[in-house]
């Protein structure tokens, strides 16, 4: 039961790429309008949970899920396995890494 929400499944190539949607500097939202953030350096979406590693299945096939939350009070969860597994824990540890860098600039001032 969704209580009161629709729940809509997007369509995207992959998980990397349902990744780089949601991590943009914009996202969609409802009817297909674009909400962008005030603050550029800020996205309308962030990770809110990414487990420390790939998990596996009880076959042996890799598994890995991130959790992003976005601005409208929506949350999704990507998940893959296999190959795309590894690829989607890699980015989103290259993304993290990248926002650390980013706010570590911003608090020592160089930005």
């Amino acid at each position: 039961m969704t209580h009161g929400r629709n729940i809509t499944e997007a369509r995207y190539k992959n998980s990397v790429d349902a990744l780089h949607h949601l991590m943009s500097s914009h996202s969609h939202i409802g009817n297909g309008v674009l909400i962008r953030p005030r603050d550029s350096r800020q996205s309308f979406c962030t990770i809110t949970l990414n487990p420390n590693g790939i998990f596996f299945t009880k076959s042996g096939i890799e598994y890995y899920f991130v959790e992003i939350s976005c601005k409208d009070d929506i949350q999704y969860k990507i998940q893959a396995f296999g190959d795309e597994a590894l690829e989607l824990y890699k980015e989103v540890q290259r993304y993290i890494s990248s926002k650390e860098k980013e706010s570590s600039q911003i608090a020592d001032g160089s930005v």
